[in-house]
């Protein structure tokens, strides 16, 4: 996984500071912000969600699981 700075993450994913800080807090999960992060990261959504994050600690063990059951859905539909 690559390491950014949080100011330079947010430019590469083309989102603000502010909004990479509700995303890593569990408020901000939209998908399209997801799958950028986790690109720029160099590592699947799955990853970025399955990470020990205690920034996701606002989500619990059954959402975790389902989001990332939904995400492995989702990125089998898509083209490589």
């Amino acid at each position: 996984m690559k390491k950014f700075s949080q100011l330079s993450l947010a430019d590469k994913v083309g989102v603000s500071d502010r909004t990479l800080r509700k995303v890593e807090a569990g408020h901000d999960m939209k998908l399209s912000v997801l799958l950028a992060i986790a690109e720029a990261l160099d590592i699947d959504v799955v990853q970025l969600l399955s990470a020990d994050n205690s920034s996701l600690s606002t989500l619990s063990e059954s959402e975790k699981q389902q989001i990332c059951s939904h995400l492995k859905a989702i990125c089998e539909l898509l083209p490589d």
